[in-house]
């Protein structure tokens, strides 16, 4: 952003003048340059003795926690999520009825499970907990009675409200969601300001403007370039990204969203072994059947990335996690789609799944 203001000349790129979705004071909000910046500095606030991770998760997130968590001296454990991505709570029975699931239950090895294990937690520990794909809130007011703190994971889950209580904080992220070059927040009732460093975010904004010209698919390699490269530095959000937020039209993402989500579910929530929260706003529709067809989804052009695979390894092979990362399709619902792209993508689905059958 320029030190002084000028008069006349040429004009600059154009962005609405909006403001940001979620409003926050200095001490309750802060901004970084990505959600594994955030998580490092949720760690520094928190300083757990353990930290409790949820095997399935993002791996290069996990190698970022595993460091943050070396420098304050916190153990990580990681614990067991099951296939349709719910989570036990240790010390409270789950009602839920997962009798299909526990006919087949395969042990995930290096991994706790709070339904089986004796895990006592207190204030000296911390659990990460994820809105995993903006579908499945944790239940945070059961969460909180275990006595842990609590740093919740909604960087799939933008429009989720954060919890706003002691020795809880909520992470996000901007590039998720929307087309900004880094971006992620902090948010809780205190946040600790660390003054990192800000660059402006000129150099990472190529991509994002030769796809809006280009298509994605000419842009893709540069755009995973950026990543890498904002992966190596603990900044601010850019000045750009600062400015980028404040023209989204946040309701209209929303809306677009909860609507291409809605046409899912009518088509396909029946047989999805993941249910999903019925007030979703996703960052991407999760689809369970049982069997892998991403193979024949992408001859058709329909690109459906692989969530997570160092859960794919041999050792954990029949295990939830395994079969999560192997079976799940995460289908487009973002706001570049309208009800004609979404019921297209549903029938080349049920024109795969019959051919199958």
């Amino acid at each position: 952003m320029a030190d002084e203001k000028t008069y006349g000349g040429f004009l600059p790129f154009e962005l609405g003048r909006g403001q940001e979705y979620y409003k926050y004071s200095d001490d309750q909000i802060q901004y970084y340059n990505s959600g594994k910046t955030a998580v490092h500095y949720c760690l520094m606030q928190l300083k757990p003795q353990r930290l409790f991770v949820p095997r399935y998760y993002c791996p290069s997130t996990k190698g970022a926690i595993e460091k943050a968590a070396a420098e304050i001296g916190a153990e990580v454990l990681y614990y067991h999520v099951s296939r349709d991505l719910s989570v036990d709570i240790p010390g409270m029975k789950d009602d839920s009825d997962k009798t299909e699931f526990d006919m087949c239950y395969v042990r995930t090895p290096d991994t706790v499970d709070f339904a089986t294990d004796d895990v006592n937690l207190s204030d000296s520990d911390a659990v990460l907990l994820v809105n995993y794909f903006g579908v499945r809130r944790p239940d945070i007011n059961s969460w909180m009675k275990t006595g842990a703190k609590l740093i919740i994971d909604n960087c799939q889950a933008f429009y989720s409200e954060p919890v706003m209580a002691d020795n809880v904080l909520n992470f996000y992220s901007f590039k998720k969601d929307f087309g900004t070059p880094d971006g992620a927040f902090v948010i809780g009732s205190h946040v600790e300001d660390y003054h990192l460093d800000i660059e402006d975010g000129l150099s990472k904004c190529d991509y994002l403007l030769g796809s809006l010209v280009e298509g994605t698919n000419k842009w893709y390699k540069r755009k995973k370039e950026v990543d890498e490269e904002i992966a190596s530095y603990k900044l601010q959000a850019s000045t750009i990204t600062r400015m980028m937020i404040k023209a989204i039209d946040y309701e209209g993402v929303k809306s677009i969203r909860v609507a291409n989500f809605k046409l899912y579910e009518e088509a396909l929530g029946a047989d999805n072994l993941i249910k999903c929260d019925e007030d979703s706003v996703p960052y991407l529709y999760p689809l369970n059947l049982g069997i892998d067809i991403r193979k024949a989804l992408i001859e058709k052009m329909i690109f459906i990335p692989t969530l997570w695979a160092d859960t794919l390894e041999d050792k954990f092979e029949g295990s939830d996690e395994y079969l999560l990362s192997k079976n799940t399709l995460f289908m487009p619902i973002d706001q570049r789609y309208d009800e004609k792209d979404i019921k297209y993508i549903i029938d080349i689905v049920n024109s795969i799944i019959k051919s199958k059958i």
